[in-house]
C-alpha cells in the first residue's frame, strides 16, 4: 500500500496540461518551448547510466528520495523561473529526478517482494501501481488545469504538495535487500556507451 501511496504521490502531474501555457506566460516563445522540451528528453536518456550507477552504490530507497527531492526543487525552480538559461536549468533538475525514479522504483519493489520470497507476484504488483499512477496523472491534469485559471501557480503548489507526500511516504518504506551482483567498482563509460550501442543497432527477428 505504501508503495501504491509512493507511485501515485509522484504521478500527480498537476502541470502537465498547463506547460506551454506557462512558459509563454513567461515570455518564451515556441522554438524555446521546443527546445526546452528537447533538452528534458535528451537528458534523461544521458542521465539514465550514472544515476543508476549512483542508485546501484547508494540503495533503492535513497535513490526514490533523490529523485522525488529533485523533483520538488523543480517545482520551485518553476515558480522562480523567468528566462529560458533559468528554465533549462530547472529541467535538467527535472529530467534529473526522473532518471532517479525510472529504474529505482521497479527495483525496489522486485527486492522486496524477492526478500519475501514472492517475485511470482511482481508483475501484478507493478501493473496496479502502474494503474494507479496513470490514474491519478489523469485526475491530477484535470485538477491542474482548472487550477491554473485560478493561480497560475496552483498546479506547482498542488505538485509540490504530492511530491512532499511521496517523500513523506517513502521514508516509512523499509530498504530491500540487494545482490551483490547490483553493486558495481566503478562506472564504466566505454561498458555503457557500448551497452547503448548494441541497443540502437540491435534488429528485431520480426519478418
Amino acid at each position: 500500500l505504501r508503495y501504491y501511496a509512493f507511485r501515485a504521490g509522484q504521478s500527480a502531474g498537476f502541470t502537465l496540461p498547463i506547460h506551454i501555457l506557462f512558459f509563454q506566460s513567461r515570455g518564451l516563445t515556441l522554438a524555446e518551448i521546443g527546445a526546452i522540451e528537447a533538452l528534458y528528453t535528451v537528458a534523461v536518456v544521458v542521465f539514465e547510466a550514472p544515476t543508476g550507477y549512483v542508485g546501484n552504490r547508494i540503495g533503492r530507497r535513497a535513490t526514490m528520495i533523490a529523485g522525488s527531492t529533485l523533483s520538488a526543487v523543480g517545482v520551485v525552480g518553476f515558480l522562480l523561473a523567468h528566462s529560458l538559461l533559468a528554465f533549462a536549468v530547472v529541467i535538467l533538475v527535472r529530467a534529473a529526478a526522473g532518471a532517479f525514479r525510472s529504474g529505482a522504483q521497479g527495483a525496489w519493489l522486485y527486492e522486496t517482494l524477492a526478500g519475501d520470497g514472492d517475485t511470482g507476484t511482481f508483475a501484478q504488483v507493478s501493473g496496479r501501481a502502474n494503474a494507479v499512477g496513470l490514474a491519478t496523472l489523469a485526475g491530477a491534469s484535470l485538477v491542474g488545469a482548472a487550477a491554473y485559471a485560478v493561480d497560475h501557480a496552483a498546479p506547482f503548489l498542488l505538485e509540490g504538495a504530492a511530491g512532499a507526500v511521496a517523500i513523506a511516504v517513502l521514508l516509512g518504506m523499509d530498504e530491500p535487500e540487494r545482490t551483490a551482483g547490483d553493486i558495481e567498482d566503478a562506472f564504466d563509460t566505454r561498458a555503457v556507451l557500448a551497452a547503448v550501442r548494441q541497443t540502437l543497432t540491435a534488429r528485431s527477428g520480426g519478418p
